[in-house]
């Protein structure tokens, strides 16, 4: 099965629809990860990220390691690492419920939307959306959303409102 293939049998755009059409041999999941060039719409790139919450989650304890820019890695991750070598795309980590996310470089906009568990740690995150728990570690965020349930630390400080700037 390819990447193309999967998105064409789906029926509506949900981890369980993916959950059940995916492969459920980790080195095929990762091998269509890899491989899959997405289009510049929004389904494609949503299921691509279901794929790498899927992927973890089988490889649970081991980690599964990404190592190109991808949109929405971990949407609904429960358990498991993600390690992405690199920059992440927009909406890593959205909807996010346990495990955690590593990203070696940049996380992109709308980091976290509506983030109800589990840990994301960047380098830098240009803009963390509204969360409801869970913790966000990053060494700078240029943008953060007003509503914040999670723990954020920036620079390993804990980031409190109204004392951002001392931070930036």
């Amino acid at each position: 099965m390819n990447f193309e293939d999967l998105v064409d049998k789906l029926e509506f755009i949900k981890k369980k629809e993916v959950h059940e059409l995916a492969p459920r041999d980790t080195q095929e999941l990762r091998e269509i990860i890899h491989s899959a060039k997405p289009k510049d719409e929004w389904a494609e790139r949503m299921v691509l990220g279901y794929l790498t919450t899927i992927c973890a989650e089988y490889m649970y304890p081991d980690p599964l390691i990404i190592e190109k820019k991808l949109d929405f890695i971990g949407t609904e991750l429960e358990k498991g690492h993600i390690i992405v070598r690199g920059d992440a795309g927009n909406g890593s980590g959205t909807a996010m419920r346990g495990g955690k996310i590593t990203i070696e470089g940049i996380a992109g906009e709308n980091t976290c939307k509506s983030m109800l568990g589990g840990e994301l740690e960047a380098e830098t995150i240009e803009s963390l959306a509204n969360t409801l728990h869970g913790a966000v570690k990053a060494k700078k965020i240029n943008k953060i959303e007003k509503k914040q349930g999670a723990d954020i630390y920036i620079n390993g400080k804990k980031y409190k409102k109204g004392f951002f700037t001392q931070f930036h």
